[in-house]
């Protein structure tokens, strides 16, 4: 589970690693080692997801323009949240004036990744967010 939420993203991983260690640390006296098991984590996952996205997803959310969230909606479509570049852009040119422009602002906003062959949602959980949106 924490791996599948995290997808690798260190800011994820330390704020799960942070809140499991406080969960696993409830039980234990002051004498006592936290050893954080399954339930600790599950717990943590939740309760990074709830961080993330009062902090995180949706500021970022309400920060976007039309053309900005329409790009975000077509990422959250795809299963991984992963798909080509071109694949994104010739979606967008039939829906928008400039997407390049609103795919260059979501990188350099650390939004979205992108490289020649792929463009992704980068926060986890991110695509989820939008989806219910």
């Amino acid at each position: 589970r924490l791996a599948d939420f995290t997808l690798g993203h260190p800011l994820a991983i330390q704020m799960i690693g942070y809140a499991a260690w406080n969960e696993a640390a409830r039980g234990v006296s002051r004498e006592g080692i936290p050893i954080i098991r399954a339930a600790h984590v599950a717990k943590a996952v939740d309760v990074t997801g709830t961080q993330l996205a009062i902090n995180y997803y949706q500021p970022m959310w309400s920060q976007c323009d039309e053309p900005e969230r329409e790009l975000l909606r077509l990422l959250a479509e795809a299963s991984d949240g992963i798909r080509t570049r071109s694949d994104v852009l010739g979606v967008l040119k039939e829906r928008m004036a400039e997407p390049q422009e609103a795919l260059d602002e979501l990188v350099g906003r650390g939004v979205v990744y992108s490289s020649a062959n792929a463009v992704s949602l980068v926060i986890p959980g991110f695509k989820d967010f939008v989806r219910e949106r």
